[in-house]
């Protein structure tokens, strides 16, 4: 699991590292632009190794398991899903190089909602890397319907339906996690 604290920035601690050496050791043989580049870089190094949505989908499962063990069983099906969802995004931008941008424009031109075009263009890249994208899509879909009921409709949430959403999570991540 990776270590985070909420007000710690870590890209910005990368960057400023990175500025900090480059101006203290290259300051007389650096011009202004080439350092601006090498930060450049150094930014989408840091946003690479340390993206907060795969920080977050990794939280997101922790805390699914800690509301579980409190019984709060609704809530633990929200977070696994979840979960998935932002390492979907992950991958979305920072694997298949997408944007925002891109898939809002993909979202409206569609008749889906985001997190469907998410998880169809996610299959895609999937199926191009051989990734077992069936078993994927109906794990998916079995934690989407999960979510809905538990977030929206007037049922009761017990503990084997968030503990099946925790599983379902897991072997999610674990087909999601082939992607990286």
């Amino acid at each position: 699991m990776i270590l985070y604290h909420k007000d710690i920035n870590y890209t910005k601690i990368s960057i400023t590292f990175v500025s900090f050496f480059l101006v203290f050791f290259f300051k007389n043989t650096l011009n202004l632009s080439a350092i601006f580049y090498i930060c450049k870089k150094a930014y989408i190094f840091a946003n690479f190794f340390m993206s907060n949505l795969k920080n977050k989908s990794e939280l997101n499962l922790a805390a699914a398991e800690l509301l579980h063990k409190q019984s709060y069983y609704p809530s633990v099906i929200h977070c696994s899903y979840y979960s998935c969802i932002q390492l979907m995004k992950h991958i979305w931008l920072y694997k298949m190089n997408k944007t925002e941008q891109d898939l809002k424009n993909l979202t409206d031109f569609s008749n889906d909602g985001s997190h469907e075009v998410l998880i169809n263009q996610t299959g895609g890249f999937m199926k191009n890397k051989a990734i077992d994208f069936r078993t994927f899509n109906n794990l998916i879909g079995q934690l989407k319907k999960l979510r809905v009921n538990a977030d929206y409709k007037d049922i009761q949430i017990d503990s084997s339906v968030s503990n099946n959403s925790i599983t379902l999570s897991k072997d999610s991540l674990l087909i999601l996690k082939k992607c990286l």
